[in-house]
């Protein structure tokens, strides 16, 4: 909202909002930490892939037993 796009809360991001992101990422890399974002059962192994560690949704548990299967993860996590 406050690089000037208040109704752009899914996809697809404007190019600023993407890049943010990816600084983000990033910084939670560089510093160990874990990145959460919110998952769908069609993008959850996508969003495991690119280093998201904690996925939020309202079909968490259809794209956690997704996100477990592709990551070989077992519960509890």
């Amino acid at each position: 909202m406050s690089m000037g796009y208040p109704d752009q809360h899914d996809e697809p991001y404007p190019a600023q909002m993407q890049a943010a992101r990816a600084g983000v990422m990033a910084a939670c890399k560089t510093a160990g930490l874990a990145f959460l974002e919110q998952v769908t059962p069609q993008n959850v192994t996508s969003r495991l892939d690119a280093g998201v560690m904690i996925g939020a949704g309202p079909q968490g548990r259809e794209a956690a037993e997704i996100g477990r299967k592709h990551s070989g993860r077992k519960m509890p996590w």
